[in-house]
């Protein structure tokens, strides 16, 4: 298995992990026991940390706790489908399953969508965010619906490429939790003191919004850049080498 295929296992499985762990949080959890909860994560939080992350979270607990909830089902379903998916196994040895699954998959996918952008748009006080979150959002109509298109026209190189990108769209929110634990390390220590936030442990609610919205912007780009690569450069590397050795 070499990298490409790595990434995209080990991105895919935490992926899994991060929504099945949200999603039993919200349906079996406290808000202080979320909170307890937050404390032990593998994030750089101080005082301030816990009080930013305890107001960001609050209304998901009271006026939006049922969106919230449906919203975390859904991308639990999509997450363990997109990982089926992408097993190697199931689209040589499981063709039917791997196309049924694929067409309920997308249905949820575009069903979903209009509430995914309805939380987005609630973010109005994390502008950096909506602009990253929104074109992920389109995404997943427009990579979806190209993908169907292309599998029923038998184009299969052109159809993975899509469904390759219609996965990052998905992914690019498990790539940011990473993103954030990575933070941590990145401001400790006597290096931290060169880093444009400093170090943690003296950051106030303001260093930690600028946190979370450099998280977003930063997994944008490594997630989105990985999945052209994989989707777009590396077949026509490919073809280019097949090229060359008739």
């Amino acid at each position: 298995m070499g990298f490409w295929q790595w990434a995209q296992f080990v991105g895919t499985l935490l992926t899994v992990v991060w929504s099945a762990k949200q999603t039993a949080g919200y349906f079996s959890m406290s808000f202080d026991e979320v909170i307890a909860d937050l404390k032990g994560a593998p994030l750089p939080l101080n005082e301030a940390g816990v009080a930013y992350w305890k107001s960001m979270l609050t209304p998901y607990y009271g006026e939006k706790k049922a969106q919230i909830r449906a919203h975390l089902a859904i991308t639990l379903f999509l997450s363990v489908a997109l990982c089926v998916q992408f097993l190697k196994v199931v689209r040589q040895k499981a063709i039917t399953a791997h196309r049924v699954l694929g067409r309920i998959t997308i249905l949820v996918a575009l069903a979903a969508t209009p509430g995914f952008a309805m939380l987005i748009a609630g973010m109005t006080e994390k502008p950096i965010a909506q602009y990253a979150e929104y074109p992920a959002v389109l995404g997943i109509p427009y990579f979806g619906i190209q993908g169907v298109l292309q599998a029923r026209n038998k184009q299969i190189a052109d159809h993975k490429a899509s469904m390759i990108m219609f996965a990052s769209c998905f992914f690019f929110f498990g790539v940011q939790r990473l993103v954030l634990m990575a933070m941590g390390p990145l401001h400790s220590g006597p290096w931290a003191r060169y880093t444009p936030l400093g170090p943690w442990k003296e950051w106030s609610e303001r260093e930690y919004d600028l946190f979370f919205n450099l998280s977003i912007a930063v997994a944008f780009q490594i997630t989105f850049g990985c999945a052209m690569y994989k989707a777009y450069i590396v077949p026509a590397q490919a073809l280019a080498a097949a090229a060359k050795t008739k």
